[in-house]
């Protein structure tokens, strides 16, 4: 490697070592594999559809913080209509505060609302697994399908 290859592999380590002191930069973590752990107390999450469904899929309740996209829909339906979390409040330049994430985050873990949104998200769960279990509504639609596309 050239002195050119070195002065990269210099800067790319003093970047990464500048962004571990600040928070910026880590390892890759796969979210299942956090979720599932018993120590999970909620999921703070941009409410991307499969953020949404992973969290489900582990029970925990979830801080909405959507920002594009689908995002704002799926907290709707996170906060207002499933009832499995709260949204947090962005402030007039559409960023959530230490104070609003932190009070998000006793809510779900805590607070009042803490037993509705694990009910909640207990019943949904329960809804999910009939559906997909041998006879539920998800599972006769795919058997469905494959027929349809087997006899074309």
């Amino acid at each position: 490697m050239g002195s050119e290859g070195n002065r990269r592999v210099e800067t790319t380590h003093r970047l990464r070592q500048r962004d571990i002191r600040q928070g910026i930069g880590g390892e890759m973590v796969l979210s299942n594999g956090v979720l599932a752990h018993e120590a999970i107390g909620c999921f703070v999450t941009h409410c991307g559809w499969n953020s949404v469904l992973e969290g489900l899929s582990f029970e925990v309740p979830l801080v909405a913080m959507p920002k594009i996209w689908d995002q704002p829909t799926n907290a709707k339906f996170v906060a207002d209509v499933w009832g499995v979390g709260i949204r947090a409040k962005a402030n007039d330049k559409g960023i959530v505060g230490r104070e609003e994430l932190l009070f998000c985050i006793r809510e779900v873990m805590e607070g009042e609302r803490r037993k509705v949104i694990k009910r909640n998200i207990s019943t949904w769960m329960a809804s999910a697994k009939d559906a997909t279990d041998i006879g539920g509504s998800s599972y006769v639609n795919i058997e469905n399908f494959i027929a349809c596309l087997a006899s074309v």
